[in-house]
């Protein structure tokens, strides 16, 4: 799946679970959910180093996907074009690393 599809299916996606609600996500709503998610990430990676027992890799691999969920819609809220914003920031590290 390309990035602009995926950006899509998340788009409706959210947007109907906002139907569900029958409440829209706001911007400040998917932000927070958002942070919420990274943080559980961070728990993870703790949890990892100091922790190692409790260390549980699915619930990484899970939290990075919700992260990535939110930040896409997030992206869609504001009319960010993912794909092409992408594609310009891999450009930029490319020519500063000279890659």
């Amino acid at each position: 799946m390309d990035i602009k599809s995926f950006q899509k299916e998340v788009e409706e996606l959210f947007n109907k679970i906002s139907k569900r609600r029958k409440n829209k996500h706001t911007k400040e709503e998917i932000f927070i959910h958002l942070v919420e998610e990274i943080g559980e990430i961070a728990r993870q990676l703790i949890n990892k180093k100091i922790k190692r027992k409790k260390f549980d890799i699915k619930n990484l691999e899970e939290e990075i996907s919700d992260s990535i969920l939110f930040l896409t819609y997030l992206a869609s809220l504001h009319k960010i074009n993912l794909d092409k914003s992408l594609k310009n920031e891999i450009k930029k590290l490319k020519t500063k690393f000279k890659i």
